[in-house]
């Protein structure tokens, strides 16, 4: 396929020989997803293609390698990529490609791709009201599939459920809300999931809502910060090391006191909307990018990657 050409490379390596095994970018470029940018008709298609070496490693075999281009014009497709699990029920991994929701005008839709020991070149569901900003929330109705969210700038935040029956209508909807998504967590410890959900990344209150089989559009906490971009970002993880998830809640674009914080409540029965630790810096968007990396250097304690 040339390189003009739109879309996701997926490699599939099956064994490397290399003198310089320790050095991981040898490796990542065998088995990166790339993303290219768009342009031409409105499909979504897949095929396949020659294997691709690098002369400094030996590949024993590229066993697959597919291309999954999409050719409508001025969007990015792969913007979300999500992993669904084994939702079509054949024992191998499904996949999710969205993309960008930018300009309206054109659809944006996703593609349902069935993962499978013989694969074929078309998708095998199309959907019109995903948009790249959904993500994963944890299985939050316990049937062992993953589920998602994701907001409208109604506002709303709706909710997927996965599994057999996956689709695009949402399953559960929370009005007022706008807010990228975090995992889900009991965070309090009463034996139900938890979700937080800001009522604006450009600065309004976090809404705790419970989210599991008792769920319901009240929240169960509100955390009534007036910061400037209070709710930008969002985590969940025990990075107190004390197993009671926890979060974190950033407000990185007070420019007015040149800094940026990153406020933790700690988790568990004594949970409140008091933060119990703030990382403060003097970087603009500082906290901009959270991510939640669990337990990065074997110390017991949750980690968090911060970006800004």
């Amino acid at each position: 396929m040339p390189y003009n050409s739109h879309g996701l490379a997926l490699a599939y390596p099956s064994r490397f020989e290399d003198r310089n095994l320790l050095r991981p970018s040898r490796i990542l470029t065998l088995t990166l997803v790339v993303v290219l940018v768009v342009s031409g008709f409105n499909i979504a298609e897949a095929e396949w293609i020659f294997p691709i070496t690098n002369p400094g490693v030996k590949v024993d075999s590229i066993y697959r390698y597919l291309v999954v281009r999409d050719t409508t014009m001025q969007k990015v497709f792969g913007a979300q990529i999500l992993s669904l699990g084994d939702i079509s029920g054949d024992g191998c991994t499904d996949v999710l490609i969205c993309r960008n929701e930018g300009n309206n005008l054109i659809p944006n839709n996703a593609y349902l791709f069935y993962g499978g020991t013989t694969l074929d070149s078309v998708f095998d569901a199309e959907f019109l009201n995903f948009k790249s900003n959904m993500n994963k929330i944890g299985d939050v109705t316990g049937d062992g599939f993953m589920d998602f969210g994701m907001y409208l700038p109604e506002p709303s935040y709706q909710f997927f459920w996965g599994g057999h029956t996956f689709d695009d209508n949402f399953d559960f909807r929370i009005p007022s809300i706008l807010s990228f998504t975090c995992r889900s967590g009991d965070i309090d410890s009463d034996g139900g999931l938890d979700i937080a959900l800001s009522t604006d990344p450009n600065g309004g209150y976090v809404n705790i809502y419970r989210i599991d089989f008792l769920r319901d559009t009240l929240p169960e906490y509100v955390i009534p910060d007036t910061s400037t971009s209070f709710g930008n970002n969002i985590a969940v993880g025990d990075f107190n090391g004390d197993t009671y998830p926890d979060l974190a809640v950033s407000s990185n674009l007070d420019v007015h006191l040149d800094s940026s914080r990153i406020k933790f409540y700690w988790g568990g029965p004594d949970f409140d909307t008091i933060p119990d630790f703030v990382i403060s810096r003097a970087i603009w968007g500082f906290g901009k990018i959270m991510m939640p990396i669990d337990d990065f250097n074997g110390d017991g304690y949750g980690d968090l990657f911060i970006g800004g």
